[in-house]
């Protein structure tokens, strides 16, 4: 196969002589290594990514290769076209089932603790992802659908982000017999409590050999802390001796 190609010059050039944003300097080709073309793609892709951490979200990055075949080297030319710069604009969160508009039960303060920008923020795509994966982490929604649009004049990206929310009232129920023994067991749970996310509900059952309810409700994210707080109090009869328990979980 021969000697290894080595790698000539890296450049940056902007299109059109539009001065270039700052860029990191650090990149996987340098010259005088050996060339790999699998490097090249990795950085093309980091200066993407860097261009759309200051708002250019529209931002081309181009690699182009120029092979000398007789010395065995390469020069790596970017071409990058920054664009125009973009920031967060508003942000309107709308609920949705289907193809229609409908009202929100989850609070407003919920969903804000899951944003990761504010309006005037460098627009970033990236972030608009991170976002979108905090909301599903909530379990309180069947799907989250981020939209931007970008103002005509302020360069302001509007986001509006749409929100269908899952079934929160749960209702079950199971009946069983085994010999001349019936039991029948059920339970209530509502999962978006006061639409802060917690869970309030009732389980119950009747019939031998156990037999009785619990009512609990938990708290979730305590003092924005990601730990969820649980407290139940239950009776139940077991072959005719009743107790009565009250127990909390963190």
């Amino acid at each position: 196969s021969g000697r290894k190609w080595k790698v000539a010059a890296v450049e940056l050039v902007a299109a059109d002589s539009v001065a270039l944003p700052k860029l990191p300097k650090k990149r996987k080709l340098r010259p005088g290594k050996t060339f790999k073309y699998a490097r090249m793609l990795q950085d093309e892709r980091r200066l993407q990514s860097a261009l759309n951490q200051q708002g250019y979200a529209n931002a081309d990055v181009n690699a182009q290769l120029e092979l000398n075949s007789k010395d065995r080297t390469a020069t790596v030319r970017y071409q990058v076209d920054p664009g125009r710069r973009y920031y967060f604009g508003p942000v309107t969160v709308k609920g949705v089932k289907g193809n229609q508009s409908r009202s929100l039960l989850t609070r407003s303060g919920l969903i804000d603790r899951a944003l990761t920008f504010r309006e005037g923020d460098l627009f970033d795509p990236a972030e608009l992802s991170l976002c979108r994966s905090n909301l599903a982490r909530t379990n309180l929604f069947r799907s989250v659908i981020m939209n931007t649009s970008t103002g005509a004049e302020d360069s302001l990206q509007h986001v509006e982000i749409l929100l269908e929310e899952m079934k929160y009232l749960h209702l079950g129920g199971q009946f069983t017999m085994e010999n001349t023994d019936a039991r029948l067991a059920g339970n209530i749970q509502h999962r978006n409590w006061l639409g802060r996310g917690g869970h309030i509900g009732l389980d119950g059952s009747l019939g031998q050999p156990k037999q009785g309810a619990t009512a609990y409700v938990s708290e979730r994210h305590i003092l924005d802390s990601g730990a969820d707080l649980t407290v139940s109090v239950g009776l139940s009869d077991e072959w005719g001796r009743t107790k009565v328990g009250v127990a909390a979980e963190g």
